[in-house]
């Protein structure tokens, strides 16, 4: 699990190892590529492999195009063009081959 505001995961891992199952929480910026490189590289060093991967990145303006404020409407545009540039290198970091064999994913 992958967030800006890593304190938010923690109780969740906490629930999921409870339940007996393995989980990682990690802090990361998804707008900065070098963070999600180290996500990845942390995620595979604790599980060998990632099977999937899920962006539910999201922003919400509740408003119109009609009467959204400009700022807004600019706003909105970046968060699309960041989510998908990002989650593109995020799918890249999980592709990218490593010199060492992966084992199984979790």
């Amino acid at each position: 699990m992958l967030a800006r505001r890593k304190a938010l995961l923690d109780e969740l891992k906490r629930q999921i190892e409870s339940a007996g199952a393995r989980a990682l929480a990690l802090g990361a910026d998804v707008t900065h590529a070098s963070e999600v490189r180290g996500a990845v590289d942390r995620t595979l060093e604790t599980f060998g492999a990632i099977d999937i991967l899920v962006n539910s990145a999201g922003v919400l303006i509740p408003d119109n195009v009609e009467s959204m404020d400009p700022a807004d409407l600019e706003h909105r545009k970046r968060h699309r063009e960041v989510t998908l540039f990002r989650l593109k290198d995020a799918v890249r970091e999980c592709a990218r081959p490593r010199s060492e064999p992966l084992g199984q994913g979790a």
